[in-house]
């Protein structure tokens, strides 16, 4: 089996780490290595923080419905990759690909959820709103699960 390689994801690319190293990630399954991951050092973060803060002003500073539109085309992305992505998913951690396919296909109906809340709350019209006061109150129905696994 071929190796993949996951690198470091910052200011929009992929790149290797700083220093060069990468560990490997294994089947829990067969301990059969699959990956090499980057391990990124304290000059990454730096340069990853650098590159959030540059980005940030234009985040912020676009409407909500724009920002918006961006989460839907990420959630569609996923949707499209779902088997592959639940194919890694598997792979990395054991889990059956029935699973692993429910966890990404749940990841894409939370964002639907946050949009759907962020609609209903007519006098706020915020998404920051619906994620900040909604999801703690309706964990459920707001249908994030912060690594904890399983459907909410």
């Amino acid at each position: 089996m071929t190796l993949y390689t996951l690198d470091l994801f910052i200011d929009g690319a992929e790149r290797a780490p700083a220093q060069g190293r990468y560990i490997e990630g294994f089947d829990p399954r067969t301990g059969q290595a699959i990956s090499r991951v980057a391990l990124g050092d304290a000059e990454d973060v730096l340069t990853a923080v650098a590159a959030a803060r540059r980005a940030f002003a234009a985040w912020r500073d676009m409407r909500p419905l724009a920002r918006g539109r961006l989460l839907t085309q990420a959630a569609l992305a996923i949707r499209s990759q779902a088997r592959e992505l639940a194919g890694i998913e598997a792979r990395e951690t054991g889990k059956s690909m029935p699973q692993a396919l429910g966890e990404i296909e749940g990841g894409e109906h939370g964002h639907r959820e946050v949009r759907a809340i962020g609609r209903e709350q007519r006098d706020t019209r915020s998404l920051a709103y619906a994620a900040r006061e909604q999801a703690p109150r309706e964990p459920r129905r707001f249908g994030i699960r912060l690594g904890i696994g399983g459907r909410s």
